[in-house]
């Protein structure tokens, strides 16, 4: 008899927002840390942080974030490998600011498909085997957070 999946929850939650060091040095005075640090990382960033379509700004982000979520993915008891995920998820801003969903979304949702089938979660992120459904928001002042629900489906056997 086999096991009945059920869903997993990953949560980013952002230790303190990065800020810059008083001499003009590099890093968080904070911590030290890079921009992209995990420490930094909480409710994923704007496109609009691209500027101009930096590629190296876009890559070093993407990685940020996807070594944050497959840390997450790797605490849970998700089996591998998967036919199918659904993804769910719901990002907590630490202010009131107007935001447009699709910014937010689109660097998520690459991170997160390219994170589940670079681990063995996923033979492939296409549209079959994997879909990001709702996104949904909420504020809690100073805090960023990620949680996403990943609602998995066995891999079929003839």
């Amino acid at each position: 008899m086999s096991r009945e999946l059920q869903p997993v929850e990953v949560v980013l939650t952002r230790d303190h927002a990065f800020e810059k060091k008083p001499d003009k040095g590099r890093g968080c005075g904070i911590c030290g840390g890079a921009k992209n640090a995990r420490a930094h990382i909480g409710a994923p960033p704007s496109l609009n942080v691209l500027g101009s379509g930096n590629v190296f700004a876009f890559q070093a982000i993407k990685k940020s974030l996807s070594e944050a979520l497959r840390e997450g993915l790797e605490q849970t008891d998700l089996p591998r490998p998967l036919g199918r995920v659904l993804v769910e998820g719901e990002c907590t801003f630490p202010d009131r600011k107007k935001r447009d969903q699709g910014n937010h979304r689109a660097l998520l949702e690459k991170a997160l498909g390219d994170t589940l089938t670079e681990g063995g979660w996923l033979t492939d992120d296409d549209w079959s085997r994997y879909e990001f459904g709702n996104l949904g928001t909420t504020y809690e002042k100073g805090g960023s957070r990620l949680r996403l629900t990943v609602f998995p489906t066995p891999v079929e056997t003839t």
